[in-house]
């Protein structure tokens, strides 16, 4: 979205069904927005930055590599 290499840098998007545990709003949306503030940066980039920090944590810049 934007130059950078934080969280901020990048927009979320994430919607879970209404009985989802992660914490959303009525209309189930967890995050809706850049990564510098609110859900977006509490909930998606504190989770995606760990990607490539090692063995357990697969990926790189933000993006996890889907394990089959």
């Amino acid at each position: 979205m934007k130059a950078g290499t934080d969280g901020g840098s990048w927009y979320w998007y994430e919607e879970v069904p209404a009985d989802h545990p992660a914490p959303h709003d009525k209309d189930g949306i967890v995050a809706d927005g850049l990564g510098d503030a609110g859900p977006a940066m509490s909930v998606c980039v504190s989770c995606h930055q760990a990607a490539g920090s090692d063995a357990a944590h697969p990926g790189h810049d933000f993006v996890y590599v889907q394990v089959q």
